[in-house]
């Protein structure tokens, strides 16, 4: 990538990762099979020392508009810098995991995932892992509300659906925790904020609305 330091030109890529000459390759590969397995999609992606971690989502089936069936949801790992991928078998969730899709902040010695369904509308829960244990799911802690257990059944809704893909971050401005995601079914994406990642989180305030912005995705 370019090493052009100010974006308000545009961005230059200057290379990326092909199968063929002037090709774009697929880093993660799907069946392309509907009902089986019609795509593969990372969610969101990481690093723990040399070690590149993509979470990936693996798409059944297409339904109506943010409505999607998942097969599995899993991790993938990169030891050369992106260029090739290997989905680790173990390291997978069942299709109606809460963590379909998710948003990643470190924190403290571990990881958060911050999950959702696949799909726009279901509820937000939240689990973590120490980094170097990222890839064994029998390692994962879940909130459920009061305490980290083992139990992923366990796990508390630390915010009330409809939500869309989201993002999680620290905010040393206001000292507090910033989420922003998308609810679908009313064209808006909103922000919340929480003293601790285990909230609570306050009342969502609207960012965004479908009506002056359409389209609205992931924010």
């Amino acid at each position: 990538m370019s090493t052009d330091d100010d974006p308000s030109d545009g961005i230059t890529f200057d290379r990326f990762i092909e199968d063929r000459p002037g090709h774009t390759g697929e880093l993660l590969a799907s069946r392309k099979i509907d009902f089986e397995e019609i795509t593969v999609i990372p969610t969101y992606g990481v690093a723990v020392g040399d070690r590149l971690f993509l979470h990936y989502m693996s798409v059944e089936h297409w339904g109506e508009p943010g409505y999607w069936d998942l097969g599995s949801a899993g991790w993938a790992y990169s030891d050369d810098a992106g260029e090739t991928w290997t989905k680790d078998t173990e390291a997978m969730f069942p299709g109606d995991t809460n963590w379909g899709q998710i948003a990643i902040e470190e924190h403290e010695g571990h990881l958060y995932f911050f999950g959702i369904p696949g799909g726009r509308f279901g509820d937000l829960k939240l689990a973590r892992v120490v980094p170097e244990q990222l890839l064994d799911i029998g390692a994962y802690e879940y909130w459920e509300g009061a305490s980290w257990v083992a139990t992923p059944d366990s796990a508390a809704v630390l915010v009330e659906g409809s939500i869309g893909e989201l993002s999680v971050r620290w905010n040393s401005h206001y000292g507090r925790w910033l989420m922003m995601y998308l609810i679908d079914d009313m064209g808006q994406i909103v922000v919340r904020s929480a003293p601790e990642l285990t909230g609570p989180w306050d009342e969502p305030r609207v960012a965004v609305r479908s009506a002056e912005y359409p389209a609205l995705y992931a924010p």
